[in-house]
């Protein structure tokens, strides 16, 4: 019975990859480009524990990619 558990979930890992019937072959450009022309949001959500704990790497993003307007909240879970 483990076995036929362990070969359903890996089956359920792996089939949005099989079924997959296209491979992106845009460059990182091509798609900021089209981000922007679509409205040039993200909305992140991110649990954690602190607001300012990714702001390192929202920064990287933020220089990469300027015109992305980018949304960030953190969903702190409350503490027990």
């Amino acid at each position: 019975m483990k076995r036929l558990i362990t070969i359903l979930i890996t089956l359920i890992l792996i089939m949005p990859n099989v079924l997959a019937n296209t491979i992106e072959t845009r460059s990182l450009d091509e798609l900021y480009a089209e981000a922007v022309k679509e409205g040039g949001q993200l909305i992140l959500r991110a649990g954690g524990d602190k607001d300012d704990q990714a702001d390192y790497y929202l920064d990287m993003f933020k220089k990469r990619f300027p015109k992305i307007k980018l949304t960030h909240s953190v969903c702190n879970s409350p503490k027990k």
